[in-house]
């Protein structure tokens, strides 16, 4: 009688976890969500754009249109850029293309775990992964998007 209760005891508790966790939910599952031509009005937009800059063949419009996709506190004066520069932007100049794949239907970004349409109108930061497509067992890049003062997406880092 006593191992009869014990045992619904923990089938209880083992349930009751998997609900509270969402893992139980119907639709809970998530993926990998291949991102291709954002909206201007999504986080995605900036990591899209920021992954295709560093893809530009031409050096100094790569570099401007990737500080044109930064909140003004990263870009403000020289100094900062300086360290943009040499630090996260050569980042992405080298493993963009690793990220960012081409195929038959142009550019798409792999994001890990996140459905695009999750993010709503009154999210203020997001913070995702992206896959490495050429080796996906490498590590996976981190972006950090967020809204600026005026409600636009801003990328706040990039990590590849």
């Amino acid at each position: 009688m006593h191992v009869r209760l014990l045992v619904a005891g923990c089938c209880s508790l083992v349930l009751l976890g998997l609900a509270v966790s969402g893992l139980g939910k119907p639709g809970g599952e998530r993926g990998n969500f291949p991102v291709r031509e954002p909206d201007e009005s999504t986080p995605f937009y900036v990591l899209y754009y920021a992954l295709k800059a560093g893809l530009d063949d031409n050096e100094e419009a790569g570099f401007k249109a990737y500080l044109d996709l930064c909140p003004e506190d990263r870009k403000a004066d020289k100094d900062k850029q300086g360290v943009l520069r040499k630090g996260e932007w050569a980042n992405v100049k080298e493993l963009a293309g690793a990220y960012l794949a081409y195929d038959l239907h142009g550019f798409k970004v792999i994001v890990l775990k996140m459905n695009p349409a999750e993010v709503d109108g009154k999210t203020k930061k997001v913070y995702f992964t992206i896959k490495n497509q050429i080796e996906p067992d490498e590590r996976s890049g981190l972006c950090i998007v967020e809204r600026d003062g005026k409600g636009k997406w801003k990328l706040r880092s990039l990590s590849l």
